[in-house]
């Protein structure tokens, strides 16, 4: 549908009613990243400098401070996490084209074997030799990659709702049902980035900012573990790059996955803003530390991307899910 809506000028169409909408003020969007292939972000990058100007997250902060909007389209590139596709795949893509990018880190995996629980997950399911799975009182078909990552996705939902000891003891039984080993050679891409590799990005112009050490949902944890998590965190890149860590993503990111008690950690600790994962576009009256993204993951095209960004592709979901298409329109 996305390619359709692009190609056919729907999109387009869609862009200018926005614009006008929005007093002619150009749109700004940050881009929430995890994990993608070099090709896959390379046609991104291309798509998106011919229809924005791509700048540092630091600007955008720049401006909200002066309540300012951009004069042209912005978009600004985030990654969560550090994995390690942020060094083989992603930088030799900002290079090439000269754009910047801001990587979160979960400093308590830089530079380590281990995978983060929800990558761990992925992994056992894209790569297990098991053709279905139980969980939660699901049965999960797993025959083709679609499926594996549908299913991925869907127990993660899950396992997000447990507490974090119940919830690793599950991820741990869930591997050793599919066999698959988180120490095992197929692991590497799902790994997260040296600190030798962040050093380099950092030479590079790479910006990085705080994701915690050990990503925790930060309501769901007492307060005196989440300030650690948001402070140790800063400190741990500051001493291994040797530059100030200004800016912080929110675990997970959601509503209720941070309020007013954990925002005020995060200023504590010295950071000039902190992003969700809230979708939408920025405004200048936005507040800094509640700044929403719109989530790329590894299957967009580059088509499905912009398409994402215009916010119309959420606003055909909302038409679907309301039952204001009917099913001949869907089809």
């Amino acid at each position: 549908m996305c390619t359709v809506l692009y190609s056919t000028g729907v999109y387009r169409l869609y862009r200018s009613v926005q614009s006008r909408q929005n007093r002619g003020e150009p749109e700004t969007v940050i881009l929430n990243y995890h994990r993608i292939g070099g090709r896959q972000f390379d046609a991104h990058v291309r798509v998106l400098l011919r229809h924005y100007r791509i700048v540092p997250l630091h600007e955008l902060v720049e401006r909200s401070a002066r309540r300012e909007p951009f004069p042209v389209p912005t978009a600004i590139l985030t990654f969560d996490d550090g994995n390690r596709c942020c060094y083989t795949d992603v930088l030799p893509v900002l290079t090439r084209y000269h754009v910047p990018a801001s990587i979160f880190l979960t400093t308590g995996y830089v530079g380590t074997p281990r995978l983060l629980w929800f990558d761990a997950v992925e992994h056992g399911m894209m790569h297990t030799t098991r053709v279905t799975l139980s969980c939660a009182g699901t049965v999960y078909p797993l025959r083709t990659v679609g499926e594996r990552r549908r299913a991925a996705q869907m127990i993660v939902e899950h396992l997000k709702q447990a507490e974090e000891a119940v919830r690793l003891r599950e991820v741990d039984d869930l591997l050793a049902f599919l066999g698959v080993s988180p120490d095992g050679p197929t692991a590497g891409p799902y790994r997260c980035l040296s600190w030798e590799q962040v050093r380099e990005m950092a030479a590079a112009g790479v910006e990085f900012g705080g994701h915690t050490v050990t990503h925790p949902i930060l309501t769901r944890v007492p307060v005196g573990q989440a300030d650690r998590e948001i402070g140790e965190s800063k400190a741990a890149i500051q001493t291994h790059v040797g530059t100030p860590v200004r800016h912080f993503a929110y675990p997970n990111g959601r509503v209720g996955d941070f309020n007013d008690e954990i925002i005020g950690l995060v200023k504590r600790h010295g950071y000039a803003c902190a992003l969700s994962t809230i979708p939408g576009r920025w405004a200048p009256e936005d507040d800094l530390f509640a700044l929403r993204r719109v989530i790329v993951t590894e299957n967009t095209g580059a088509s499905a991307l912009m398409v994402k960004l215009s916010g119309l592709w959420d606003q055909m979901r909302h038409l679907l899910a309301s039952g204001k298409l009917s099913q001949k329109n869907r089809e």
